[in-house]
């Protein structure tokens, strides 16, 4: 039985008697090579996390326009939602150029840690990860600023009864 982390470990180890040295171990390991596993594993669970985030707002956009074009028929009188569908088609737009964005700033992060690793100079590889990271930043805030106004652009173009 490995013994969790606590701070007063001896106390809650005492009853182990012989594995008591073992649970010594096991607190002693942790700060090593399990903090780094540790922080890779959260690393990827972000990964994960924005990946998914990236999908919803694909879907968000690119969900929206769709519908907005099904609306739309070709006869007189219809509700111009031309601007809205273009409002949403460009934050679809937005949400691939952030998707590549992502896939070259994790590119750029992984040279950096093989450089790290290899005891190179990383540096550039740091620099060019942040400025993708960056980017992708940006295009997920303007995507999501091109739903709001995609959604108010519908709302506004959809006459009242």
């Amino acid at each position: 039985m490995a013994c969790p982390r606590t701070y007063n470990f001896r106390t809650f180890c005492a009853p182990f008697g012989p594995r008591l040295k073992a649970c010594y171990k096991v607190i002693a390991n942790w700060g090593g090579h399990m903090a780094d596993h540790n922080s890779d594993h959260h690393f990827g669970l972000a990964v994960s996390l924005s990946i998914e985030a990236l999908k919803a707002l694909l879907l968000l956009n690119g969900g929206a326009a769709t519908a907005l074009i099904a609306l739309t028929d070709k006869t007189q009188g219809t509700v111009p939602y031309g601007p809205a569908v273009a409002a949403f088609g460009f934050g679809a737009f937005l949400t691939v150029v952030a998707f590549a964005c992502g896939y070259f700033s994790q590119l750029a992060y992984a040279n950096h840690r093989f450089a790290h690793d290899h005891e190179q100079d990383g540096k550039n590889a740091h620099v060019n990860h942040l400025r993708w990271q960056r980017g992708a930043i940006v295009c997920v805030v303007l995507a999501f600023v091109a739903w709001v106004l995609g959604m108010l652009l519908a709302l506004c173009a959809t006459p009242l009864r």
